[in-house]
């Protein structure tokens, strides 16, 4: 890989995590007002009070959904990483994020210490 390869394919990895962030904020927001709405429907509709135990389920709900999110963003950014070509051709790891402005710099990978392209 030659350095505009590699900056084409870093370029290629910020626009496709831009989409997949925007989607996770939706999703996010789209959590926090379904739970809202979910606390309001029960207790205007099921006639609960505010002090039940029940309402807690709503709550455990949005932090079980938030959990789940984490995991796909995780599993999501590895993924765009390695299909943008984001690989270390020595080591075959996903680099992203911060060892993105070490290989720029140094030009080796953060994982073996490698060269990552060629200048």
């Amino acid at each position: 890989m030659n350095e505009a390869t590699f900056f084409k394919n870093i370029s290629a990895y910020r626009r496709k995590m831009r989409i997949v962030g925007l989607f996770q904020l939706v999703f996010l927001v789209a959590v926090i007002v379904g739970d809202f709405l979910l606390i309001v429907l029960m207790e205007r509709y099921f006639h609960y009070r505010k002090n039940d135990p029940i309402l807690v389920l709503p709550i455990v709900l949005f932090f079980i959904l938030l959990l789940i999110n984490a995991i796909f963003a995780d599993w999501i950014n590895q993924k765009v990483a390695r299909d943008t070509g984001m690989v270390c051709p020595s080591c075959d790891k996903v680099v992203r994020g911060r060892a993105i402005p070490i290989i720029i710099a140094t030009h080796n990978c953060i994982h073996c210490g490698r060269e990552f392209y060629h200048l």
